[in-house]
């Protein structure tokens, strides 16, 4: 007999178990907001490389993108222009590049670049983390 007891307590344990299981998903299919009664979450706000754009003529140099927080990005020579960041951007020579910061989110979609000595290299299709004369593969003019 205490089998049947046994087998009784479990399978009415086993109905309280589903039957609150089944309310609580119920319970979270009607309010899909949550309990604060939000919407939905805002998107990530823009970061400095979002809006970066390296100028691409000697005219552009003076004119500094969005940085993201306010100020506007610094064009620069080289490292050593950017304070800790890096100096990227389509331009060679008198054509300026933008600061950008070393730490910021990059795609990995490794993409070919000439690179202003002349050499190619691969890197992120949205930092290439240097100064460069053009996508694609550098070309020899005869």
């Amino acid at each position: 007999m205490s089998n049947s007891v046994t087998v009784a307590a479990i399978s009415t344990l086993t109905r309280i178990s589903l039957a609150l299981a089944l309310a609580g998903a119920w319970a979270c299919k009607a309010s899909p907001t949550g309990n604060d009664g939000a919407d939905s979450v805002p998107p990530p706000a823009t970061t400095a490389h979002d809006t970066a754009v390296a100028p691409h003529s000697g005219d552009d140099a003076a004119v500094a993108p969005d940085s993201g927080d306010g100020a506007a990005a610094r064009t620069c020579a080289s490292d050593d222009d950017c304070d800790g960041g890096i100096c990227e951007g389509e331009g060679c020579g008198d054509v300026l590049g933008t600061c950008v910061a070393r730490d910021r989110m990059c795609t990995r979609d490794a993409q070919l670049y000439c690179g202003c000595d002349g050499v190619e290299f691969r890197a992120s299709g949205r930092c290439p983390n240097r100064r460069y004369a053009h996508r694609g593969p550098c070309t020899t003019e005869p």
